[in-house]
């Protein structure tokens, strides 16, 4: 009886032995479950912040650039009267400096400030029509101004000036004399402005008290430009790398036929205006959402 007893109770130790076992096993991959989970969750707690703290950086950059470039930008089109007195229209002279038909002058583009777009930017006198002669300039974001030389007498305009900016510094040079070093300080966003009398009128209507004193025309790559009608002198420029403009200025306060003195400055391009940059930063958004999503799907 004892040896039955005895191998009865050995089989019942082994048992509970095994089934101990078993508990523990399960009870140990209870908790390794737990802790799993726990580790998963402090570490997704975590990329949820990092991520949080990525796209607010990332936001934050943005509005900040943004902020630095977006430009006041103008409303366009506007209407556009004929030429004063007889004079040509502004479709006129469109016509006679890039072809007829090939730009209407109500294809008005709203750019109000430019950036260099090449290393040296120039501004070619193509017409004007006003009495008492006026004078072309340039000026930056920071209230730097300057009027470009010879522009005042009639028949005296200058045919072209160059420029270009570095560290701050304005340099210029008329057609045929060397480079001069004009300002210091300069912001390297700027815009243009017609000086006639005591009165000046911008590209940015904001400077203008919110009239337009000026209009601008994008020239595409490819045109064939008519530099020399006004003056008499023969001569051509092709429009090419996407950085041509035509600015038609009004006299300040003037008639609105906006041929009283017309530029084309080549070397520039518009600063982003406010649209361009809300694409930009909703594009940000959508990368930065579909990065968020493979993160947390591993």
């Amino acid at each position: 009886m004892e040896p039955c007893l005895s191998s009865m109770a050995s089989i019942l130790h082994s048992i509970r032995s095994t089934l101990g076992k078993i508990s523990w096993l399960g009870f140990r991959s209870k908790i390794e479950k737990c802790l799993n989970l726990y580790i998963r969750g402090v570490l997704e707690e975590k990329m949820k912040k990092s991520y949080k703290l990525m796209l607010v950086l990332l936001l934050g950059s943005f509005l900040l650039v943004a902020n630095s470039i977006a430009a006041p930008m103008n409303v366009r089109p506007i209407g556009v009267l004929p030429g004063y007195g007889g004079e040509p229209s502004l479709q006129d002279i469109l016509d006679l400096t890039v072809g007829p038909g090939v730009l209407d002058v109500n294809n008005q583009d709203p750019s109000a400030l430019w950036n260099q777009d090449l290393s040296v930017s120039t501004a070619i006198e193509i017409a004007y029509y006003t009495g008492g002669g006026g004078q072309l300039g340039i000026y930056d974001t920071i209230g730097n101004e300057y009027l470009l030389p010879n522009l005042v007498n009639d028949g005296g305009l200058l045919d072209s000036f160059q420029f270009h900016f570095e560290d701050g510094d304005f340099w210029g040079k008329t057609t045929a004399g060397p480079w001069e070093l004009i300002d210091t300080g300069w912001s390297e966003t700027f815009g243009f402005f017609w000086q006639h009398g005591s009165t000046r009128g911008y590209t940015e209507d904001s400077e203008n008290g919110g009239s337009a004193e000026a209009l601008v025309y994008y020239l595409e790559d490819g045109l064939m430009l008519n530099l020399g009608w006004y003056f008499g002198n023969p001569g051509s420029w092709p429009a090419q790398y996407g950085n041509n403009y035509l600015i038609a200025f009004d006299n300040p306060g003037g008639y609105g036929d906006f041929n009283d003195a017309v530029t084309i400055v080549k070397g520039i391009t518009p600063v982003p205006e406010p649209a361009t940059l809300f694409l930009i930063g909703t594009g940000l958004l959508g990368i930065a959402g579909i990065g968020r999503k493979k993160i947390f799907k591993k």
